[in-house]
């Protein structure tokens, strides 16, 4: 069963009416007090807060930046492995590649490339942090 517009209409008095007056006015620009079709939840913060940081949320947010920076270290970490994977999938296709060419000399030289970037490969490899 739908409500009808006399029925949206008390429940948008009830909602404004709930609302605590002692909420501060909301950023210049923006729609001020609470959603007009919602009443506040129990809990459920309805004004910004204009309390100073605790100590607690200082620490809470330096070990949020910490985590951050261990997580954007790690995706370094991570897209280097994932280019060192594209350097040995490069020394196969050209290994490969070399076994169907006729030309010896060419198939020397592709075999030779591959063979420079298995050790450039390894040698990135080498450098790489493990966890």
């Amino acid at each position: 069963m739908r409500a009808g517009p006399e029925t949206m209409v008390s429940r948008r008095s009830t909602a404004a009416a709930s609302v605590p007056s002692s909420c501060p006015p909301s950023v210049p620009g923006s729609r001020s007090g609470p959603s007009p079709t919602r009443a506040p939840s129990p809990g459920r913060c309805t004004c910004l807060s204009t309390d100073p940081p605790t100590s607690r949320s200082v620490r809470l947010d330096a070990a949020a930046d910490e985590l951050y920076a261990e997580g954007t270290d790690a995706k370094t970490n991570d897209d280097r492995y994932i280019l060192s994977t594209v350097f040995f999938a490069a020394v196969l296709f050209f290994a490969g590649i070399s076994l169907r060419l006729d030309w010896r000399p060419l198939r020397v030289a592709v075999l030779g490339m591959a063979c420079v970037l298995l050790l450039g490969g390894i040698g990135f490899v080498l450098t790489l942090p493990v966890a």
